[in-house]
């Protein structure tokens, strides 16, 4: 069950609000605000996910691989 708050929002906010609310057909300001959450979440994973591919073109990850190895060592010779 959800808990409802009561906001001051500014007019120029409430009424992209209510663009978005019409555009998305959401019920609710509150769930054309979770729309925008959820899209802006995607988004940044997405752009997340771009520029490792750039990263790992660019770089073999060659010390981290060492680094991940190493770890991967001590905990073996931990558990003996």
């Amino acid at each position: 069950m959800r808990k409802y708050t009561t906001i001051t929002v500014d007019r120029g906010i409430l009424r992209d609000l209510e663009s978005v609310k019409r555009e998305v057909k959401a019920e609710s300001l509150g769930d054309a605000i979770e729309f925008l959450i959820t899209f802006w979440r995607r988004a940044r994973a997405k752009e997340f996910v771009r520029e490792l591919s750039k990263a790992r073109k660019d770089s073999d990850f060659s010390d981290i691989r060492r680094a991940i190895n190493e770890v991967r060592g001590l905990r073996w010779a931990r558990s003996t």
